[in-house]
């Protein structure tokens, strides 16, 4: 039988170097989103800043029943595993991503389904394109999301930190390229959900190497 994998056991850290590394991998997204909304204001314009903010906010209310509340869950077995079973970890990780995928792919289908609907609500067919690219975010934010606190559970806040500076240079990155191009909202969400993809995939490979 193989040796078990690295990645896949809970990683005693001291409390200093713990709280360091959460305090950083808290602060990076607010600074990222600050910088990132100031760029589109800045030079896309209010109307484009607006729509991209207003999809991202959709999105966040999908993503609450696309979790299934397995985020937060499955990151305190995660934890309990990687102490007392760490050989039960990738049955776990099986398990909940499988759910979560199930739930996560079933919430995105109906916003795509329903987007000319969700737009006409809203007296604005304009917003029909940014919906169906919000549904792809919501897959994305919520494979991100999962993986992310998955190893947070396994204590391992240096990779953690080190993806998510990753993911979020690149929504930067790209949202500035997309917007001095004169790129709209949909293609700026576009980029989004490019960044978080390869974070995913960085994700995949740390678990799985």
């Amino acid at each position: 039988m193989n040796a078990p994998k690295a990645s896949w056991s809970f990683q005693n850290t001291s409390l200093q170097q713990s709280f360091l590394w959460s305090l950083a991998v808290t602060a990076l997204p607010v600074i990222t989103a600050f910088v990132v909304s100031w760029v589109i204001a800045r030079w896309a314009g209010p109307t484009v800043v607006g729509t991209v903010s207003w999809v991202m906010s959709f999105a966040t209310m999908l993503l609450i029943l696309a979790k299934f509340g397995l985020d937060l869950a499955t990151s305190r077995l995660a934890s309990e595993y990687g102490v007392k079973s760490p050989g039960r970890l990738r049955a776990l990780f099986r398990a909940g991503f499988g759910l979560r995928a199930a739930f996560t792919f079933g919430v995105s289908f109906i916003a795509l389904v329903f987007a000319g609907r969700i737009a006409s609500f809203f007296n604005d067919p304009g917003l029909t394109g940014p919906v169906r690219v919000g549904a792809i975010i919501v897959v994305c934010a919520s494979f991100y999301e999962f993986k992310e606190n998955f190893l947070i559970g396994l204590n391992r806040l240096k990779t953690v930190y080190k993806v998510r500076g990753l993911h979020l240079s690149l929504r930067i990155v790209l949202t500035t390229l997309l917007v001095t191009t004169g790129a709209g909202a949909t293609a700026i969400l576009g980029g989004h959900c490019a960044a978080w993809i390869i974070a995913i995939v960085v994700f995949g490979i740390l678990l799985y190497r």
